[in-house]
């Protein structure tokens, strides 16, 4: 089990240690992002080379994701990027990380993302035309109405159907439909 957390104080550790006498094939790995002196484990964020380093085979493995929305989205996309089949993905976002449900806001250096600028390049034509018959990803009304349905798709990996998205296109994606799909 892959544990990622912004401090050293992990929600469950002490239950999830009463489980390894009596279930010896369970490996725990917690890693932290914002380490205080006292921590001895791994740093940073869950990612593909974390992955990699630490479950045998993964592409032999199931992957259950759970934590914020946005950990989910970001899990998936790079399992996806691993070459995990989506039927081996099982996830859980948990709303609210958010302040009280607003819109992310990006930081000062980011402009918000717009469909112009940033989402509509993200498309091919060959991915418009292979669309076209559902819905016209040139289209921002198109797109807008079904940004939820696209980004589950984007993040299985069944859209496009010839490639997988990088993560980065995946996250800006993401951030544009968060932050209120700014024509």
């Amino acid at each position: 089990m892959l544990y990622s957390n912004t401090s050293s104080d992990i929600a469950f550790r002490d239950f999830f240690a009463t489980l390894t006498p009596d279930w010896p094939a369970l490996r725990l790995v917690y890693t932290v992002t914002r380490p205080d002196a006292t921590w001895r484990g791994p740093t940073g964020r869950i990612d593909g080379e974390f992955i990699k380093q630490h479950v045998p085979d993964p592409a032999q493995c199931q992957y259950f994701v759970c934590g914020p929305t946005a950990l989910v989205d970001a899990i998936r996309a790079t399992l996806t990027e691993l070459g995990i089949q989506a039927g081996r993905i099982k996830h859980e976002g948990f709303p609210g990380y958010e302040s009280a449900g607003a819109p992310v806001t990006p930081t000062a250096e980011v402009a918000v993302p717009s469909f112009a600028r940033d989402i509509r390049p993200l498309f091919r034509a060959k991915d418009v035309e292979e669309m076209r018959f559902v819905f016209d990803l040139s289209l921002y009304e198109d797109v807008r109405s079904n940004a939820q349905g696209i980004y589950d798709r984007l993040v299985d990996g069944s859209m496009p159907c010839d490639q997988t998205w990088p993560a980065e296109s995946m996250a800006l994606f993401r951030q544009w439909m968060d932050a209120g799909y700014s024509a």
